[in-house]
């Protein structure tokens, strides 16, 4: 496995008054005086001057442009060119083809590259030779989708920079057509971090949902009006990138607070009132564990300790089903449905003194593409409890009523003796598990592709202490942990998602 406002000035109280013009005078030299001694004692400062400024570069490849070894022409289907010329590119060049737009054509967003040039995901390159990035990056392209814009449905992009064909930087964003199928010109800005490229950047806007960004289109590089906009746009066709080209030594920008429109209210945030959760054969549970899915599936994990197992609980959240009102939507979390243990050695429901771990519980649910639920195929649920020997894993499809057990967990390509293992997961299917070995204390990450019920072989980042926490970058699949040493570490998995 391989984004803080500075504080408000305080105003001057406007009752602060001197009743002595002098003393007024004198406060000023001295003032004026620290000033000079304070500027002297300061080391000097070397100002750098920009030697590059944002790079405006515009999406190419339409007939007019040529690329690869030998040289061949474009023929303005960006799929296509990948492999005609080398293209479609990023150049200053503000000269467009007189043909039609040329365009990147994604019929079923679902189909994902995984390298910088692929002919799945649209991207663009920019031969750009010895290359510093950082600081505020601004796509403008024209893009339609099939079912997106009027209400149909959002249109999401995952834009992504890599140089030298290894990923720089990605980031999730919402642009929305107007209207199904009619293209307009989108806007996305991100904040790129250092990026140093030796030859090449590329850039990639891969259309995210699967249902109404299918058939997306990006057009580019014609001096007439992109194809299908709404009557009386003008031309040029012309999508194109600033991008925050950096000097030689110059620092890397911060990026500057824009509140994101929120206002911050005093008094904190208001909670629910508690509620006891019940379990039979035991009268506590400990080292609570909560997950909520994107549909609002909401399930409550605690431990009995081993060799008793643990307890789960759900919680409906989902304000409506199918479109219509839910009956059993529970916000205040008043109504926990016991769902029994997970772990037990007996059926999930009935009650047991003896189970397949206890000692540590983490929980995961997956990510599905759609943007409305199923009610029969809910987001899996993914358990996993620690037990003497090893850590055991669980799935459910049916909101934590069954339960698919896998006693031997992560042995299969980890190691036993284990402690303290965190679970989360990515998409609709991969579930990462974090935990430490023993002695020595090293860290342990495996994946699951099945949605937590086998995983793979183990990767290690080394001895970090007691396992912290595990997230993955629901975009990007990227991976991070952290340990109680204070080291945080990340991975991105050759096929993240």
């Amino acid at each position: 496995m391989s984004h803080q406002p500075s504080a408000p000035r305080l105003p001057k109280s406007q009752n602060q008054r001197f009743s002595s013009t002098r003393l007024q005078i004198a406060i000023t030299l001295v003032f004026i005086s620290a000033i000079f001694t304070v500027a002297a004692m300061m080391p000097s400062v070397t100002t750098v001057v920009r030697a590059v400024t944002p790079t405006v570069l515009h999406f190419h490849g339409n007939s007019h442009d040529s690329g690869g070894s030998p040289p061949a022409p474009c023929t303005g289907d960006g799929r296509a060119d990948i492999v005609n010329c080398a293209g479609p590119f990023l150049t200053a060049s503000g000269i467009f083809d007189t043909a039609p737009a040329a365009s990147w054509f994604v019929a079923n967003p679902a189909l994902n590259g995984t390298s910088a040039r692929n002919i799945y995901d649209p991207n663009w390159i920019w031969n750009s030779g010895p290359t510093r990035l950082g600081g505020e990056m601004t796509v403008d392209f024209w893009a339609s989708c099939g079912a997106c814009g009027g209400g149909a449905g959002n249109a999401d992009w995952t834009i992504t920079v890599w140089r030298d064909g290894v990923l720089g930087y990605s980031e999730r964003v919402r642009a929305t057509p107007d209207l199904p199928n009619v293209p307009k010109l989108l806007s996305a800005k991100l904040f790129l971090p250092e990026i140093i490229a030796a030859q090449n950047i590329v850039l990639t806007i891969d259309p995210a949902f699967i249902d109404s960004q299918n058939n997306t289109r990006i057009y580019y590089d014609s001096q007439s009006a992109c194809p299908g906009t709404v009557p009386g746009t003008l031309g040029p066709c012309d999508s194109k990138v600033t991008m925050p080209v950096l000097a030689t030594g110059e620092p890397v920008p911060t990026p500057t607070p824009t509140g994101a429109g929120v206002t911050y209210l005093k008094g904190g945030i208001n909670f629910s009132p508690n509620v006891p959760l019940h379990a039979p054969a035991t009268v506590r549970d400990g080292e609570p564990s909560l997950r909520v899915d994107k549909f609002g599936n909401t399930y409550v994990a605690g431990i009995r300790g081993v060799p008793a197992g643990c307890d789960l609980w759900y919680f409906d959240l989902r304000p409506t089903v199918n479109g219509q009102p839910n009956p059993m939507y529970d916000p205040n979390m008043r109504n926990p449905i016991y769902r029994g243990q997970p772990d037990a050695f007996t059926g999930e429901a009935e009650p047991s003194l003896l189970a397949d771990g206890g000692g540590d519980v983490d929980l995961a649910v997956t990510f599905p593409a759609s943007a409305t639920e199923d009610p029969n195929a809910p987001p899996t649920l993914a358990f996993t409890s620690l037990a003497l020997a090893n850590i055991s894993v669980a799935k459910s499809t049916d909101r934590g009523i069954t339960f698919q057990k896998n006693p031997a967990g992560n042995i299969t390509g980890g190691i036993p003796g284990d402690d303290r293992q965190w679970f989360e997961a990515v998409g609709s299917n991969n579930v990462y598990i974090f935990y430490r070995t023993l002695a020595p204390a090293v860290s342990m990450i495996q994946r699951s592709t099945d949605g937590g019920f086998t995983f793979g072989p183990a990767r290690t980042a080394g001895p970090i202490g007691q396992a912290g926490y595990i997230d993955v970058h629901k975009a990007t699949g990227t991976v991070y942990i952290s340990g109680s040493t204070g080291q945080v570490c990340v991975g991105t998995p050759l096929t993240p998602t």
